[in-house]
């Protein structure tokens, strides 16, 4: 049984909805009978900020779909002649159906009341989650015309699909012939020929009714009142005149003996009589009742609503404004980093630049850096190498995710920002875009290096995009779209060569602070047998962590460009003669040969930073941990992560961040306090310094220069200081350090008495108070950032084969 039902429900469905599809169709006919036109065509395809949309208008192929009921009543009311009402359904055919009436209105009225516009959309329920449609309804105005559009000053598309209401019926057209009949039936519309009338009777019968005679024989024809007389109106008010058949205004009365479509009629051709009229048309000729079968054949108009005829009016305002940049200062790039400059070797975020499309979107941008990899000889400005930093894609509205490695220098760079948006349009880095003004290319001014106004194949631009929708003209300065996902070494390539800075509007200032120490190293040579000993412990050349960077300023214009890392290597030697490499007393392949007696943070790390440095170097020392992060910085480093420039906390890299801040105090010794300083033996102290920072772009009060600040080492100033307090007279040397050199001291020192073996040296004070002879060295560099140590040397007199110099001064304390 519920499987009878499902059966027959679906039956009931299908029925009805074949019905609704066959309405539908003649719906459509009647959409698809409309034209939308504009004085720009349709669709419309135009640019964004045009002048208004005119002339959009209905038009119509024919006026004849609508018949009303009045003429439906007059003309088939009772009996109609097949012409007249074959004309009626070859109408009806031909359109489909009709359109049906009670009033007496045209196509165009029909449209007025039921036809409009819908360019709605589908709106999801906040509360279901169910989509429902949005109408935005646009009905025809007097003429079929429609208000003028005025709303095309961004990109967007509009589509106004043709809907029509149900607050209408039409006539469905026939499949069979409906009520039709011939004259043998109805013989009021009998032809003659091929009818024939009746034939007069013998005038001298007496019986003959035709006899012309008599005056009351209707077929005389000298008798106005005569019926078969065309002419002859029937008199309503004269009872003797028969109604006329003709005339459907006067119906023939089957009472009446003379109504010729009585059957008793002696002209019936059932008559045998032989002078009776003969009806010879069988083939239906004649409609009757035709009013009232049309009627049976009026139907429900159906609705054709939101987006369901497919039929459309569509008008395109493509996007010719690029995106603007926001954050600058009176048409200008903002001067990044003021509050909080880049720094040196460090990723550097690019802050306080939104980036902003009238059509929303993704956008993609570039920065442009003009770096500057060696110190120019005559402005900084000239030696600028402008390099594409690698693109990205952000939403409309959003902040540049732009992070960058700035130069290796101490003052400022150049930078300007590229942007486009997805339909290629691109702001070459001007400040000054705005919107809505296609006549003034949006405010595009010329280019930096020149006064004309260029696209990226140098042709002059014209500056007119124009209004007339028709004519106007799109952005001039164009470059592909890609999302990030489907960058491609082909798409940076394009790019790189396309955003050439020569074509930048704009420009602005990074500002760069150096926030890394200089390097400090001592070496400690002995003349008898040429050993050496360099503390900290050092990192020779090919080691990974080699990151001395380079100078082709260092001494003179002709130096060669690694003259300060072939100076560190002098500095060195043969690698095997360095008893004591970082990478070995990290792995502990070497023991230490050092103890921390103090150590200071500088002013430049985080706080974080800060406690890590005292806790594991000083309060409680961590052998692993001063074994693999006591070192040389590492310049190469930075102390920011290059995903967001956020601050670098990680553990394993804070030596090369960091190496021991700003100060270190430390006793030189083998492990079990063995001496590595022999007395009575003479020494050459020497010491290295390097900062990465070579030369700068401000001077010392930070105003920028035309001219660079040459800084060959790094190094601005600093001081080499020895002191011998453990015999008499007391030694003491002072050398200040060349900047001009990178390794200074040259100093020859000779320690003539031991120091005590049974001296710790926890404390520094300890170590002052039992005259521990030490080397002091400062150096300073160009941002006034410095980095010194104090290195206390135990000297012992274990060596019986030294010779003795002299021992007089072995009583002086």
């Amino acid at each position: 049984m519920k499987r009878l039902f499902c059966v027959c429900l679906f039956l009931f469905v299908t029925l009805i909805t074949g019905r609704v599809m066959a309405q539908d169709a003649y719906t459509m006919s009647i959409l698809q009978s409309v034209q939308i036109e504009s004085d720009f065509g349709n669709p419309v395809d135009t640019y964004e900020d045009v002048d208004r949309i005119t002339g959009i208008k209905m038009t119509v192929a024919s006026e004849d779909s609508v018949v009303n009921q009045g003429y439906i009543s007059s003309t088939f009311g009772g009996f109609a002649r097949k012409r007249t009402a074959d004309d009626f359904f070859s109408l009806l055919n031909s359109n489909g159906g009709l359109i049906f009436s009670t009033a007496r209105i045209n196509f165009a009225d029909f449209l007025l009341l039921n036809f409009y516009l819908d360019s709605g959309y589908m709106q999801r329920d906040e509360d279901t989650g169910e989509e429902f449609w949005r109408p935005q309804k646009l009905r025809p105005l007097a003429g079929l015309r429609f208000r003028d559009y005025e709303n095309t000053e961004n990109p967007h598309r509009r589509r106004y699909f043709m809907c029509l209401g149900t607050d209408y019926k039409y006539i469905e057209p026939f499949t069979a012939e409906p009520n039709a009949i011939s004259c043998q039936e109805y013989r009021a519309f009998c032809e003659y020929p091929p009818c024939v009338r009746a034939t007069p009777s013998d005038p001298s019968d007496p019986s003959d009714p035709s006899d012309p005679s008599d005056p009351s024989d209707p077929s005389d024809p000298s008798d106005p009142s005569d019926p078969s007389d065309p002419s002859d109106p029937p008199d309503p008010s004269d009872p003797s005149d028969p109604p006329d058949p003709s005339d459907p205004s006067d119906p023939p009365d089957p009472s009446d003996p003379s109504d010729p479509s009585d059957p008793s009629d002696p002209s019936d051709p059932s008559d045998p009589s032989p002078s009776g009229d003969q009806h010879n048309v069988t083939e239906p000729n004649i409609y009757k009742n035709l009013a009232s079968i049309i009627g049976e054949h009026t139907k429900d108009g159906s609705a054709i609503v939101e987006n369901q005829s497919g039929i459309e009016f569509i008008m395109t305002f493509k996007d010719r404004t690029p995106p603007m940049i926001e954050g600058c200062i009176d048409g200008e790039f903002p001067e990044l980093g003021i509050n909080r400059p880049a720094t040196s070797g460090d990723w550097y975020r690019v802050e306080g630049l939104r980036i902003k499309d009238n059509s929303g979107g993704k956008i993609g941008t570039a920065l442009l850096l003009g770096k500057i990899d060696a110190a120019p000889a005559i402005t900084w400005a000239d030696e600028e190498r402008w390099v594409m930093e690698k693109p990205s894609v952000i939403q409309s509205g959003a902040e540049t995710d732009h992070i960058i490695m700035p130069n290796s220098c101490h003052g400022a760079m150049r930078y300007t920002v590229y942007a486009w948006d997805e339909s290629g349009n691109l702001n070459p880095g001007d400040p000054k875009i705005y919107d809505d003004d296609p006549v003034n290319c949006y405010g595009l001014g010329p280019t930096v290096v020149g006064s004309v106004n260029v696209n990226f194949a140098g042709e002059l631009i014209d500056t007119n995009l124009l209004t007339h929708p028709l004519a106007a003209r799109g952005w001039p300065i164009q470059v592909d779209f890609r999302p990030v996902e489907a960058f491609d070494d082909v798409y940076l390539g394009d790019l790189e060569a396309k955003l050439n800075s020569d074509f930048r509007r704009g420009q602005g200032y990074v500002n760069i602070r150096d926030n890394d120490l200089p390097n400090i190293v001592i070496r400690l040579e002995s003349v008898k047998d040429g050993s050496r000993i360099f503390f900290p412990p050092v990192i020779p050349q090919g080691d990974p962590d080699f990151t001395i960077v380079h100078s082709t300023k260092y001494k003179s214009s002709a130096a060669p460009a690694d003259m300060n890392v072939a100076d560190y290597v002098d500095f060195l030697g043969p690698t095997t003669s360095i008893p004591f490499l970082s990478s070995r007393v990290e792995d502990g392949s070497q023991d230490l040969y050092f103890r921390i007696v103090d150590i200071f943070y500088s002013d430049v790390m985080h706080a974080t930073e800060r406690s890590i440095l005292l806790n594991r170097f000083k309060t409680s020392p961590d052998p692993e941990f001063i074994r693999k992060h006591f070192r040389l910085e590492s310049y190469d480093q930075s102390d920011m992560r290059q995903a967001d420039a956020t601050q670098d906390f990680d553990i394993e890299t804070f030596g090369k961040r960091n190496s021991y801040g700003r100060r270190v105090v430390a006793l030189l010794e083998l492990p079990g306090n063995k001496a590595m300083i022999q007395e009575d033996v003479e020494y050459l102290i020497d010491v290295w310094t390097d900062d990465n920072i070579k030369w700068a772009t401000i001077d010392s009060a930070g105003a920028k220069l035309d001219n660079i600040v040459s800084i060959p080492t790094g190094i601005n100033n600093g001081e080499i200081m020895v002191e011998v307090p453990n015999q008499h007279p007391r030694a003491s040397y002072r050398v200040p350090i060349d900047t001009q050199e990178s390794v200074n001291g040259k100093l020859r020192v000779v320690f003539r008495e031991p120091t005590p073996p049974d001296v710790i040296g926890a404390e520094e004070g300890e170590l002052i108070n039992q005259r521990f002879p030490f080397i002091d060295v400062r150096a300073t560099d160009y941002a006034g950032l410095e980095r010194s140590m104090r290195l206390y040397l135990r000297v012992t007199n274990e060596n019986p084969n030294i010779r003795v110099i002299d021992r007089k001064h072995e009583k002086n304390r």
